[in-house]
């Protein structure tokens, strides 16, 4: 194993997340990653922060099983491990066991009450269950906490789905202002302007949508909907 290697596995969270194990699993090299973080585990075995990114690794490969092995080793070493616990409650909720989640995702907030990420992950799981009304309050407390886009366009999709579109939509507006490459907020975006009948609205919404990410199917199906509705296209 070359010294380079090991220094980006080794490195602190994040960096050792930025500098080694995305590379890695953004070039779909699974097994040298595992290999790497195995032989590194066992240089430090008192790092948890490598415990959890190589749990990230496996959950990525689909092995959540195995992943939540790698986080509970990280919690054994660092009880207090917000990220343990937070990526823990992402492999649950792969899998649908959303109080399980959920319970790992208070956890998370208890140690760390800055984790954005985790109050949006939260309210996912809410959203998930029907309990939308909680759901929201959890995205509110993302924003309240670091303001970005994903708790708006999580918030947007949970009104979306309660029919208070016109809620929706502010939301959606709000994370296309804080991310302009949003593909997925301006496709719901269009959806919503769909449902009160706005076709003409919807059509730009869903242009942007493929624009942004021309490779979209859902974006383009509901484009070609929206255009056979104002006779701009027949239908199938």
């Amino acid at each position: 194993m070359t010294r380079i290697r090991l220094a980006m596995l080794l490195a602190p969270a994040p960096e050792g997340r930025i500098l080694g194990d995305t590379v890695r699993r953004q070039q779909g090299r699974w097994a040298d990653a595992n290999e790497h973080y195995r032989a590194a585990t066992s240089m430090r075995p008192d790092a948890a922060h490598l415990q959890v990114n190589w749990g990230i690794a496996l959950a990525q490969q689909g092995k959540l099983g195995e992943a939540v092995d790698r986080y509970r080793e990280a919690l054994r070493i660092s009880p207090r491990s917000a990220d343990a616990h937070h990526q823990w409650g992402n492999a649950l909720f792969a899998i649908g066991q959303l109080d399980e989640a959920i319970g790992h995702y208070r956890e998370a907030v208890l140690i760390d009450p800055a984790a954005a990420e985790v109050y949006s992950n939260w309210g996912r799981a809410l959203a998930q269950q029907g309990k939308r009304d909680e759901a929201i309050a959890r995205y509110r407390e993302a924003l309240r906490v670091a303001p970005h886009s994903v708790p708006h366009y999580n918030w947007g999709n949970a009104l979306f789905a309660a029919g208070r579109l016109e809620e929706a939509i502010s939301q959606y507006r709000e994370t296309v202002g804080i991310d302009p490459n949003s593909a997925e907020a301006y496709n719901n975006w269009g959806r919503a302007l769909a449902q009160q009948g706005k076709w003409e609205e919807a059509i730009a919404k869903y242009r942007e949508a493929l624009r942004l990410k021309p490779n979209y199917p859902l974006a383009s199906a509901n484009l070609e909907q929206a255009l056979s509705r104002v006779g701009q296209l027949p239908a199938r």
